[in-house]
């Protein structure tokens, strides 16, 4: 079956949103389609979680506000790409009722998938690569709640965690807080269920549809290329209608969160590794070479399968108007044919935009290497001019 490495990493997603009883969808009994849980736990616990989300969002936030005002640079950075990370995966997951359309997606990938189980193709190197993120994603899912957990106990005032918020902690930096274990303990749980769930919840969004849809589009432009010329245009057809699915899906929401936020992630998470990273302890420092692996990944793998999508595609069709000019009809079938692209906004994702967007990353992060290293110049220059 196509793309038979990725049903593996979301038969594995699913399994642990199961187990967290956090997610309204999950797959049906013969494992090849999602569907709406009948359960009520999960139904009720959906129905909590939004009110629970946003009221972590609210005491991150504070914090990071607080640790900005007080001067805290490497606790108020740590925090902010924390909560730029919990804004992105509420993004993706928010909602109280099931993503219907998410799920006709994925559904309609797999259905479109199954007609082509038969097809020996060969893994391509879209596939290696986006078998690679999810590996990673797998893992950073798993490992960020016990990384922070380690955090929290470690500094029990850690940005952005619920401790920073409730209890009376020293100014920047100092001894930890008195606790009481019967208050403390139900906040670390907290603080480890809302992060785990989080990720969990927010990466199948973007990895197991968007990504995943765009990789099995790729191998279907294979298997389109080998065909017999009388089912070409058909098939193409075809996987143009599960292109505008997973448009109309990711357009507004999924992809602009994905093309804004996640280079945010990444500038921050370098910047700390190279300017701030004697200020931030561990194991609250492995945050950040994490979230330099995962977003780099993402944006680099991601926007060059997208890239490949809509190059391959453009080359078929040049290829076709050629092979068919002769026939009246099928040079116009041939001429109605517009090239595969994954759109975010009005904008539109071509071979040039991963090259743009690790440059704009690259130049940001300079920009902000360069201030931090002038700002006691020119603080100096200021007390000496009044």
């Amino acid at each position: 079956m196509l793309g038979s490495g990725y049903m593996k990493y979301l038969r594995h997603h699913m399994r642990v949103l199961n187990l967290l009883k956090c997610f309204p969808l999950e797959l049906s009994p013969d494992k090849e389609r999602i569907v709406v849980s009948k359960s009520r736990l999960k139904k009720y616990v959906t129905l909590f979680s939004p009110i629970y989300e946003l009221f972590y969002l609210f005491c991150a936030l504070s914090v990071v506000q607080s640790d900005w005002k007080n001067k805290c640079i490497g606790k108020a950075a740590e925090g902010a790409m924390i909560v730029n990370v919990i804004l992105l995966m509420m993004i993706w997951s928010f909602g109280i009722r099931p993503n219907t359309t998410a799920m006709s997606v994925i559904n309609s990938d797999l259905h479109f998938a199954d007609k082509f189980k038969d097809i020996d193709l060969k893994k391509i190197r879209t596939d290696r690569y986006l078998e690679m993120f999810m590996m990673i994603a797998s893992i950073v899912a798993f490992a960020s709640g016990f990384i922070n957990l380690g955090r929290v106990i470690v500094d029990h005032c850690a940005p952005p965690f619920l401790g920073a918020y409730f209890l009376q902690c020293p100014l920047c930096s100092g001894p930890n807080p008195t606790v009481n274990y019967v208050t403390w303990i139900p906040m670390l749980t907290m603080d480890f269920y809302f992060v785990f769930t989080i990720l969990h919840k927010g990466f199948f969004y973007p990895v197991h549809i968007v990504f995943a849809t765009t990789g099995r589009m790729v191998d279907y432009l294979e298997v389109i290329k080998k065909s017999p010329s009388g089912v070409k245009l058909s098939r193409y057809r075809s996987v143009q209608i599960l292109e505008a699915q997973i448009n109309d899906y990711s357009r507004i929401r999924v992809m602009p969160a994905f093309m804004s936020g996640v280079p945010f992630v990444e500038v921050l998470s370098l910047f700390v590794i190279i300017k701030l990273h004697d200020q931030v302890p561990l194991p609250g420092f492995l945050l950040f070479p994490e979230g330099f692996i995962t977003a780099a990944s993402a944006l680099i793998v991601y926007e060059t399968v997208a890239a490949i999508l809509n190059t391959k595609s453009f080359q078929i069709i040049g290829t076709w108007k050629q092979q068919f000019c002769r026939g009246k009809v099928k040079r116009r079938e041939v001429r109605s044919l517009r090239p595969l692209m994954v759109k975010f906004g009005s904008n539109y994702i071509d071979k040039g935009t991963p090259l743009v967007t690790q440059d704009f990353c690259i130049n940001q992060t300079v920009s902000m290497l360069l201030m931090k290293r002038q700002s006691p110049n020119v603080v100096k220059a200021r007390i000496t001019s009044s």
